[in-house]
């Protein structure tokens, strides 16, 4: 083959490749960082974007933020959306989105999936989108300051990661998540729950406990205190700190505190009787954090006395947990999913009934501490009198 036809093939070939017919340059895009939705009073929804503003964020002008927040309202979501670059002058991005949040009333009013459908089935978004409970309108959220991150949407993302893997008061939780929980077998989910909070003089939001989720609407709210029993049950608890009470008497409202380093949690039930009984084990392994009224641990007898105070207040709070669940026949265990994973033709006799039978569940604990560390490399700290 010659030069003169390499040439021809060569050319012939270029005509085969694709150009750039679809490009969109960085300049004519929003990118959404967040979106809150809300419920207005004549029940339209009320969208609150942030938009990134990159600008400001490499060189920011004294108070000025690196965010815009756009409003839109109708009685669809993807009208609403539709909306937004006639008020912003580009096309919105959403591939980028780091959170969703909801407000209680509207998540209270209207179902999630009506709510969430456009995200479930549009390209852009993400299905491992970050979604959240908001206390009062979401919208009030998006106009807080930051306190570190550039945005408010990237602060709430983050501080749900702290709160649900360094203490277990609250829980991971993204859309794909959340479809797969609101259509199981029971149906139930939970969301993590954010509220602004007063400390002090200072305003902050707390990501803490969970809104409770059924037949996909809010129908109340779970502690962070009972989140965090929640979390050990369903073996998703990865660190935090147990309080311990100290004891009767002048000590009774003192505490001391273990810091738990890992946890392993196993359940074993008995489907065969109804209402069933179901029995968890849960391994500890902690290191002591504070010591208020025991003073020191030198002896064997006195750290088996430590870790079985420590064992009966771990106890104490998945029975608290449990048992508001009972209560109101809320099953966020998954125990009605498990039944019909190990015993489908059981599950079809107790699924009409299953929030009455789970109401009347037996529940039994097993908790082993193992305590790894003292906390310093002497049996007692430098203030302790010998």
């Amino acid at each position: 083959m010659n030069w003169k036809m390499k040439m021809a093939v060569n050319c012939a070939l270029l005509l085969l490749l694709t150009g750039c017919w679809d490009r969109a340059e960085l300049p004519e895009k929003g990118f959404v960082m967040g979106l809150a939705i809300d419920q207005t009073d004549d029940g339209k929804y009320l969208l609150t974007t942030q938009i990134f503003k990159p600008a400001q964020a490499v060189g920011s002008k004294g108070n000025e933020m690196s965010f815009i927040n756009i409003k839109a309202t109708d009685t669809s979501i993807a009208k609403a959306i539709r909306d937004i670059p006639g008020h912003l002058g580009r096309k919105m991005q959403w591939s980028h989105m780091r959170i969703i949040i909801i407000g209680d009333q509207l998540a209270k009013t209207k179902g999630l999936t009506d709510v969430l459908d456009f995200f479930y089935r549009d390209h852009e978004p993400r299905i491992i989108a970050p979604i959240m409970i908001t206390k009062g309108r979401a919208a009030d959220y998006m106009q807080l300051h930051p306190l570190i991150e550039n945005t408010i949407s990237q602060q709430l993302l983050e501080g749900q990661r702290s709160s649900a893997s360094s203490n277990g008061k609250t829980l991971e939780m993204n859309l794909l998540e959340l479809g797969k929980q609101t259509k199981s077998e029971v149906g139930n989910a939970l969301m993590p729950y954010v509220f602004i909070n007063k400390i002090d003089s200072m305003t902050v939001m707390s990501i803490e406990g969970a809104a409770l989720i059924k037949k996909e609407k809010m129908i109340g709210h779970l502690s962070a205190e009972k989140m965090e029993g929640l979390q050990m049950l369903i073996n998703k608890y990865k660190s935090g700190m147990v309080r311990i009470p100290c004891g009767k008497g002048a000590a009774k409202k003192q505490v001391e505190t273990i810091e738990v380093l890992s946890l392993h949690s196993s359940m074993n039930a008995d489907f065969h009787k109804k209402p069933p009984v179901v029995h968890y084990k849960i391994q500890v392994q902690a290191a002591m954090s504070e010591l208020t009224c025991t003073g020191k641990i030198e002896t064997m007898e006195q750290q088996k006395a430590f870790t079985t105070k420590a064992e009966q207040a771990i106890k104490q709070k998945l029975k608290s947990t449990t048992d508001y669940l009972k209560k109101i026949k809320f099953d966020g265990l998954g125990l009605g999913n498990e039944v019909y994973r190990k015993q489908p033709a059981t599950w079809k006799k107790w699924k009409p009934d299953w929030e009455d039978i789970f109401a009347r569940t037996s529940f039994e604990y097993e908790v082993e501490v193992n305590l790894m560390s003292s906390g310093t490399n002497v049996d007692k700290t430098v203030l302790r009198k010998k």
